[in-house]
């Protein structure tokens, strides 16, 4: 499901909102089912680590890698998912800079987001003004946010007080402290806590807060969230996993598509192949028919010819044939029984008074010139109780062999 980029997940007082924005700074709620298809999350203040920084001006990418050492100094060892830098003061000689790291404390509603969502802390998703150090409440804790003179922040954390009293101030009067410390401390003039609507804060009821701090405190009603003014790259562990598994998933499916048409492009070649020698096929056949007539003609003429061959061809003639064995028979010991041609077959058959008037014969047939290209058959046929030895001799043209096999 593809994330709507105008609906966001905002921690409220008491747990996660659902807004949808319109406009550069309104926004209507939302039922929490919608929340599914959200394109932003915000991450509470208590996911996400915000440490204020200073440096000499700069290359972005120099004050990255500063920034990256200042984070693994106190042990912090991220990837490019896990922090973001947003400079202050660009321009000037000394540059104050916002840093925000993410936690293991990762929230439900950023494990379970959509894929495509993006992630920002709930800072980014408030308005703040310049002077003025803002308080709201996230899951029953107070959280305070810091900004500079533009109105953007430079520093904002949870805090473990819940309401404000004399501990929250004292915990806020740490913090200044500590931005005035590295040289990065914002000018405040009042304090302003942010109430839900269903919410009455009385502001008298904030004096021992306001002279605990030294500031003035006001009292508004929770403004709704607006988009981010910023472009943020963090990405919970939970979600970064998930979006590599779908990344290797696409890709696994991308390369089963790709083997697919492959397949498909094969099979589409081979069938036209086929497509284009059956059509050749079907060419040929058509021009063999419409050559039917002449090759019957030629067939006819083919069969006249062969008729009138033996009457042309003296050696093939039936008396040539038939002198030509005569003389190979001896004066006595062999008689002709069968003499016949017949489908280009020359079929002699007999008897002789012993085995080898046969094998003479047979030795006869084979040397004289007449007979040269015939092929000659001597069954073997036993010899009779008196020795009398019956022969056929077969002789056939190979043209005739062929002839008779198609």
């Amino acid at each position: 499901m593809n994330a709507s980029e105008d609906i966001l997940i905002v921690p409220g007082a008491q747990g996660p909102e659902v807004w949808r924005a319109q406009g550069k700074d309104a926004a209507t709620p939302l039922d929490s089912q919608k929340g599914r298809g959200a394109g932003w999350v915000a991450l509470p203040m208590r996911s996400v680590i915000s440490v204020p920084m200073r440096f000499p001006a700069m290359a972005e990418d120099r004050r990255e890698a500063a920034a990256l050492l200042e984070l693994e100094g106190f042990g912090a060892s991220p990837s490019a998912s896990d922090y973001q830098v947003e400079t202050r003061d660009l321009g000037q000689r000394e540059q104050r800079a916002w840093t925000v790291l993410q936690t293991s404390q990762i929230p439900a509603q950023a494990q379970q987001a959509n894929l495509d969502a993006k992630f920002a802390p709930s800072v980014a998703f408030r308005t703040l003004k310049r002077g003025e150090l803002q308080l709201w409440h996230e899951a029953g804790h107070l959280v305070v946010a810091m900004p500079d003179e533009g109105g953007k922040p430079l520093h904002s954390q949870a805090l473990t007080a819940i309401e404000p009293d004399d501990d929250a101030a004292a915990e806020i009067r740490c913090v200044l402290a500590a931005l005035d410390l590295i040289g990065v401390t914002p000018e405040v003039e009042n304090i302003v806590v942010q109430t839900p609507a269903n919410v009455q804060l009385m502001p008298e009821s904030l004096t021992p807060f306001s002279a605990a701090t030294g500031l003035p405190v006001a009292v508004e009603t929770d403004k709704p969230p607006h988009l981010p003014r910023e472009a943020w790259r963090l990405v919970p562990p939970p979600v970064a996993q998930k979006r590599v598994a779908r990344r290797q998933q696409q890709s696994i499916m991308l390369a089963a598509a790709g083997c697919v048409l492959v397949i498909m492009a094969l099979l589409g070649a081979f069938a036209g192949r086929l497509w284009s020698r059956e059509r050749e096929i079907k060419l040929e056949a058509a021009r063999l028919d419409a050559l039917r007539p002449e090759i019957a003609i030629i067939e006819n003429a083919r069969a006249h010819w062969k008729a009138l061959e033996p009457a042309v061809t003296p050696d093939k003639s039936f008396m040539e044939t038939f002198h030509q064995i005569a003389q190979l028979f001896p004066p006595e010991g062999i008689t002709l029984q069968v003499f016949q041609i017949q489908d280009g077959h020359i079929i002699v058959q007999g008897i002789a008074q012993n085995q080898g008037l046969v094998n003479g014969l047979r030795e006869d047939l084979t040397k004289v010139p007449a007979f040269s290209g015939l092929r000659w058959d001597f069954p073997n046929q036993p010899a009779g109780p008196n020795g009398v030895t019956p022969f056929r001799a077969d002789g056939s043209y190979p043209e005739a062999e062929v002839t008779a096999s198609l």
